[in-house]
């Protein structure tokens, strides 16, 4: 009964994440009027949610262990686990030793320790499958949807927006403000979308999850050079099935592309891009041989080619591309200068709490559209244009890892990168033993051989791998909606194991 209830939150909360931010900025215009920054009140349900999510799974676990005929299914704590309790208490200590506030230090707990958190609890407790296969195919329906809105909002006005409750001013994160609706690239009038989430970059990294359970639905099928014109492939929308049954037809790839392609976020592509390649390879070396593949791969190439010499500005921003190789240089000495770090909230997203949103224009670059905006630190090159005080610009590496190196030091950013690499290795070991390739002289008890399916495992194994990647030019994991729904399910392929001799 628990577990069901536990596994039923868990939908609603994976379910509703997308919409977040859409949802906090609407129902904030309707409470308080237009111009407000979401109300604390409707922000704060996702972490309340997890909590009783949380909560529940952590007396299922505290059941198990003082039940003797189930205390031997439990989880023993591994370096996955220990690794997390060390870095938070590094964290703890760092934070205070360096005078970091109460608020700050609860900012940066929610962005860096949260996710992890619920998930060496959740891991302790037993996922169905069915809940995996409901999950998997909620995510496809929402993932079609939010491309098909993000898609309609490149050619919305601006006045729909505002009517809405974001923000008159695009591009621009504003602590006492709406969120922007969408954002320009740089000396253009092109959209980057973001559909219902808080930017373009976020939303290209959610879409990174339907794209893998997609991407691997579709490479299960017996015949992968099914036409994408296919009858079949169109009635499958309407037959009720299993995913592993369900073909992912090509159109869907094709949707979520494009939706990809419109947010212009190039960390996104990069992850995107290395996870299908991998899940390729992975099907089948002689897949990527076969004459059907080259001519999609020179088509795509030829596609990117002709793209990247018509629009120069889209794809090499300079502005964009600096900061991408300006910022981690600037975290990597701030990590020299202060190798024991400076305490929860000193960089990445949580740093923008409480600090100046400030704006880095290039020397060419005309600074007088910025008087509307007075309190904005707008500088040119290295100089200050306004306003006249001093600002507090917010610290952001660019770089997840960095990120956690500014925080928590030379040896947090260790303990981390450590715990990423035995994630990944533990649910690389979770795909073999699904597919019936472990060997050596332990193996998993049947709950994970045998209730998780290659295609979730699988899935999981890519999207974590993928935001990994992300996370060297991004803060990947910044995103409640990608953070909380990815920590989940690995939590839920992950699930309590024993290890026990092979007979």
């Amino acid at each position: 009964m628990m577990q069901r209830l536990r596994e039923s939150l868990a939908l609603v909360l994976i379910g509703v994440l997308p919409f977040h931010a859409f949802l906090v900025t609407v129902l904030t215009r309707l409470i308080a009027g237009p111009g407000h920054a979401p109300l604390t009140m409707l922000t704060i349900w996702k972490e309340a949610l997890l909590a009783v999510i949380v909560l529940i799974a952590l007396l299922e676990w505290i059941a198990a262990v003082l039940d003797r005929a189930r205390r031997s299914d439990t989880l023993p704590f591994d370096w996955i686990d220990g690794l997390i309790l060390i870095l938070l208490n590094l964290a703890i200590v760092v934070s205070a030793a360096a005078h970091v506030s109460l608020g700050q230090f609860f900012i940066g707990f929610k962005y860096d320790f949260i996710a992890p958190l619920s998930f060496l609890v959740l891991r302790r407790v037993p996922w169905s499958g069915t809940f995996l296969r409901r999950v998997s195919m909620m995510l496809l329906v929402i993932g079609g949807v939010l491309a098909l809105e993000g898609i309609d909002s490149f050619f919305l006005p601006q006045s729909f927006f505002s009517w809405l409750g974001y923000s008159d001013f695009h591009s621009l994160y504003m602590p006492s403000g709406p969120i922007a609706a969408f954002q320009q690239i740089a000396g253009t009038s092109i959209r980057r979308i973001q559909s219902t989430m808080s930017g373009p970059n976020q939303f290209g990294l959610w879409l990174l999850i339907p794209w893998c359970f997609a991407l691997q639905t579709w490479l299960r099928q017996p015949s992968l050079k099914q036409s994408i014109f296919s009858t079949e492939a169109v009635k499958a929308i309407f037959r009720r099935a299993r995913p592993a049954e369900t073909p992912t037809f090509p159109w869907y790839l094709l949707l979520l592309a494009i939706a990809l392609l419109l947010t212009f976020s190039r960390t996104a592509w990069i992850a995107v891009a290395l996870v299908t390649i991998i899940a390729l390879l992975h099907r089948n070396t002689e897949l990527l041989r076969s004459w059907f593949n080259r001519r999609v791969a020179v088509a795509v190439g030829t596609v990117a080619l002709v793209l990247l010499v018509a629009f120069p500005p889209v794809f090499f921003r300079l502005s964009s591309t600096r900061g991408h190789l300006d910022r981690p240089i600037e975290g990597i000495v701030t990590i020299l200068a202060h190798p024991f770090g400076l305490g929860l909230g000193s960089a990445g997203p949580a740093s923008n709490h409480g600090g100046d949103t400030c704006v880095f224009l290039q020397p060419h670059d005309d600074p007088s559209w910025a008087k509307g905006i007075p309190n904005l630190c707008v500088y040119v090159g290295a100089t200050k244009v306004q306003p006249a005080r001093n600002c507090h610009c917010p610290l952001l590496p660019e770089n997840w890892y960095l990120q956690i190196g500014i925080e928590m030091g030379v040896i947090g950013f260790g303990l981390y990168v450590a715990l990423v690499i035995l994630l990944l290795r533990k649910l690389q070991n979770a795909l073999r033993q699904c597919s019936g390739q472990a060997n050596g002289a332990w193996r998993m008890k049947e709950q994970l051989a045998t209730r998780n399916s290659p295609l979730a495992t699988q899935s999981v194994f890519l999207i974590f791998l993928g935001l990994s990647i992300a996370g060297l030019f991004l803060h990947s994991w910044e995103d409640s909606a990608v953070a909380y729904t990815v920590w989940v399910l690995v939590a839920a392929v992950l699930k309590r194991t024993t290890p026990e001799p092979v007979k």
